[in-house]
């Protein structure tokens, strides 16, 4: 079986499986999510990870 097969094969699958939340995504209420225009004020800053030598 080739790779695409099998992906397409899996994302019947799933569809399958997860057919309730097609109507979610399709609807109006998909539309009306919140967006956030403004991205946080450490948005460019580095990212700092401290790890703890115990």
């Amino acid at each position: 079986m080739s790779i695409t097969r099998i992906a397409k094969a899996s994302l019947d699958k799933a569809l399958a499986e997860n057919a309730d939340f097609e109507c979610i995504l399709a609807s109006d209420e998909a539309s009306k999510l919140p967006t956030v225009k403004e991205s946080p004020s450490d948005f460019w800053q580095p990212l700092v990870i401290k790890v703890d030598p115990s």
